[in-house]
């Protein structure tokens, strides 16, 4: 299984597609990154994780 990391702007009722890392951690500090920085702008906006995972090809 492999696993890889989505960093997502959710904005009210809507999600949208920021970065993708392959590490966890990366992933965490650019979402805490992006929320310090758009704390001053808006406080309906958000930046989110989400994990995916998918098996690995036998090919």
């Amino acid at each position: 299984m492999k696993k890889f990391y989505e960093v997502r702007i959710v904005n009210e009722d809507r999600q949208h597609f920021h970065k993708a890392f392959l590490k966890e951690e990366n992933a965490e500090k650019e979402a805490a990154e992006q929320n310090a920085r758009i704390r001053k702008d808006s406080d309906k906006t958000i930046f989110i994780v989400k994990a995916h995972v998918f098996a690995d090809s036998e090919n």
